[in-house]
């Protein structure tokens, strides 16, 4: 900037970055000047569209702006208000540069005193001081983007180093980056190991045909794939079952794999047991035709075993709307209603023997129920097992009218009728007939 000054006899010289935000809209920002009556100074003014609205729109659309009197000229409209008196400026010859094709900023010669008419050489003096601006306004951008791109890989670095999980990089089939974890979970002494390898050399020959036709999927896709558990016997022969998940991104300008991989031998072990435990459960209550059901008083809704569900038809899936209560026959659902109001406000467990009205009949349904108390003293929930029992019932129901029927006989005999029966052992009486004469006769209890 000071050869500028000093060749082209103009007592400033300044350099301003051109940015154009949505937020800000148009703007020339100092990053640096000389006057050569102070020397050099840093900069940082900034002039927006309400101080130079027609220099910003004659930077972007003129080129070379040569303004011999800017008093008079119409680009500097804005800028006679304030900035160009401020300075006692009278000429200016501004040449803008660029960065990848686009306005980056502009050089600014400004002339204090009277207005002069800049001359051609002078004209071409500033364009190619413009040119060695683009030429250093790239290589500082490139060195820029270099210094961001060294800090990004280190923070990239310390970030994955940190992960709980496994962590792979393929580029054409190869591994070019693993952190640590990824070495521990396939059992190697360092990352750099992985480096170079294929991902089917860190598995026994016979599993690695599966993962090259995963590996291949993936690439095809070009899509995130879902995580997927495959079980490996390493070399050490430890048998671990690994959670995988892959994705298409860019390593360095290339197409390249992502793996991230943890280790869930433990959770998928425990996972197995959860599985073989409910099976146990299911089987017990389809045996027994019990269900076992919790309902929710803030939401209303009751979730149901599988069991249960089959027991009273209902189709498999979200929770019920309502308590089971909805689904008892008319007679009962009063007094089944009562009982869990009860229950409520004792927080006391109870048991009620009801009838449910179901597509394939009626069943009848022994319910044991237990409130859980939240630790403001609320019922929340009420969890609780449903027995069928229709079976029992109606036994019970039918000896009870076999009783009947016998009585009803026995008072049509006005001497008194018993029946025994000898299989079991058993005697009925008609209630007239002495017990002490039936057992002295026949030797059977009544």
């Amino acid at each position: 900037m000071k050869t500028a000054s000093e060749v082209l006899g103009c007592q400033r010289t300044s350099i301003w970055e051109y940015k154009d935000t949505v937020r800000s809209g148009c703007y020339i920002r100092c990053l640096a000047a000389y006057d050569e009556a102070t020397g050099y100074n840093p900069g940082g003014a900034i002039l927006g569209e309400e101080a130079a609205g027609s220099y910003l729109k004659a930077l972007t659309l003129d080129g070379l702006l040569i303004m011999d009197d800017v008093a008079t000229d119409a680009r500097c409209a804005e800028l006679n208000e304030e900035y160009l008196p401020a300075h006692n400026i009278s000429s200016m010859l501004d040449a803008p540069y660029e960065f990848n094709g686009e306005l980056a900023g502009v050089l600014c010669l400004e002339h204090v005193g009277d207005a002069r008419q800049w001359t051609v050489a002078e004209q071409h003096f500033c364009s190619n001081m413009t040119s060695l601006l683009t030429i250093a306004s790239e290589r500082h951008h490139r060195r820029t983007t270099e210094l961001e791109l060294r800090e990004e890989q280190e923070r990239f670095r310390l970030l994955v180093e940190e992960l709980v999980m496994g962590f792979l990089v393929i580029v054409n089939g190869k591994i070019v980056f693993s952190n640590r974890t990824a070495a521990d979970l396939v059992r190697v002494d360092s990352p750099d190991i992985l480096t170079g390898m294929k991902l089917t050399e860190i598995l026994p020959e016979g599993q690695a045909w599966e993962f090259q036709e995963w590996e291949q999927a993936v690439r095809d896709s070009k899509r995130d794939r879902n995580s997927t558990e495959y079980r490996f016997t390493l070399w050490d022969n430890t048998k671990v079952t690994l959670e995988v998940t892959a994705s298409v991104v860019k390593w360095y300008g290339q197409e390249a794999i992502q793996v991230v991989f943890r280790d869930v031998t433990e959770a998928a072990f425990a996972q197995n047991r959860l599985k073989r435990s409910e099976r146990l459960l299911s089987q017990a209550q389809r045996i027994a035709r019990l269900g076992s059901w919790v309902w929710d008083l803030k939401t209303d809704e009751t979730e149901c075993s599988l069991e249960l569900r089959n027991l009273l038809g209902l189709k498999q899936g979200n929770p019920l709307k309502s308590p089971i209560v909805a689904l008892a026959h008319q007679e009962d659902a009063g007094r089944l209603k009562a009982t869990k109001v009860e229950a409520i406000r004792t927080r006391e467990s109870y048991q009620i023997t009801y009838r449910v009205n179901t597509d394939s009949g009626l069943l009848w349904l022994e319910e044991t129920g237990v409130p859980e108390v939240s630790a403001n003293n609320e019922v929340i929930r009420i969890h609780g097992t449903s027995r069928d029992i229709t079976r029992q019932k109606f036994a019970e129901l039918e000896a009870q009218a076999t009783e009947e029927r016998f009585s009803a006989l026995g008072n049509s005999f006005p001497g008194g009728f018993f029946y025994c029966d000898f299989r079991t052992g058993t005697l009925f009486q008609e209630r007239r007939y002495r017990e002490t004469a039936i057992h002295t006769r026949t030797g059977y209890e009544c």
